[in-house]
């Protein structure tokens, strides 16, 4: 055998090794910490940050099937009655300037009735600029599902960014702080396991998607959150340092 050849069979021997190490439940979960408030709806899980009137992170895994329109779009903002400490009302964003912007999307969710529904909740909510709700951000959400629908599963964690301490915020019931930033992060194991972060301005944007791409490693010291940390640690380390996206194209 060549040495070509070895390396790649041992490439392939370690590849099998790493795909039998990983857990198949729950990798999308962020590691939960003391203090959290952990939410588990029907199709997402959120940590919800009383501080800042919104959720610090929204986790979710998705399917290629999960991708068929079921239920329509609901756009019946309320407030989550599962949050203990109460969340803010959709009045909260009126005259503001800020869209009601989505973490988890609604086109996300449109495989289930209920799913669709809770996706309203205003624990899944965050002031979002107009041309960063509607354009970019958009985008990007489109730009998953594109994935999901070719690689037939990820696992996204996604939220703002409050690590930065926002100094503007809305609302009257409650004060409701706007991220600076928001962020999502990706993780594919159905094939040749990657894993991928964005970091965007809360502002409109005409650049590519690929100029916002960090690694998993670099946004989790922004957020302070470790990322799918139920990978097998060498596996983890490994996906995390890629910020590669040609590797999604």
């Amino acid at each position: 055998m060549s040495i070509r050849n070895s390396a790649l069979f041992i490439s392939s021997l370690l590849l099998i090794s790493w795909v039998s190490q990983i857990p198949e439940d729950n990798l999308e979960l962020p590691k939960i910490i003391e203090g959290d408030q952990i939410i588990e709806h029907y199709a997402y899980t959120l940590n919800y940050n009383e501080e800042y009137e919104q959720a610090s992170w929204i986790a979710y895994s998705l399917k290629s099937s999960e991708l068929k329109k079921v239920a329509k779009r609901s756009n019946r903002f309320k407030p989550d009655p599962y949050v203990k400490t109460k969340t803010p009302i959709t009045s909260d964003y009126s005259k503001t300037g800020f869209d009601r912007g989505h973490l988890a999307p609604a086109a996300d969710m449109a495989f289930s009735t209920t799913a669709m529904e809770e996706s309203f909740f205003m624990s899944n909510i965050s002031p979002q600029r107009p041309k960063f709700n509607r354009g970019i951000w958009k985008k990007l959400e489109a730009k998953v599902r594109e994935w999901t629908s070719k690689e037939g599963e990820l696992f996204i964690v996604t939220g703002p960014i409050l690590s930065d301490k926002p100094d503007n915020f809305i609302g009257k019931t409650c004060k409701i702080a706007v991220p600076n930033y928001f962020y999502k992060a990706l993780l594919d194991t159905t094939g040749v396991d990657k894993a991928i972060a964005f970091i965007l301005p809360n502002r409109g944007s005409k650049l590519p998607l690929s100029d916002y791409v960090v690694s998993v490693d670099s946004l989790e010291s922004v957020i302070g959150r470790d990322l799918f940390h139920s990978l097998p640690d060498s596996i983890e380390d490994h996906l995390e340092k890629s910020s590669r996206y040609t590797d999604w194209n």
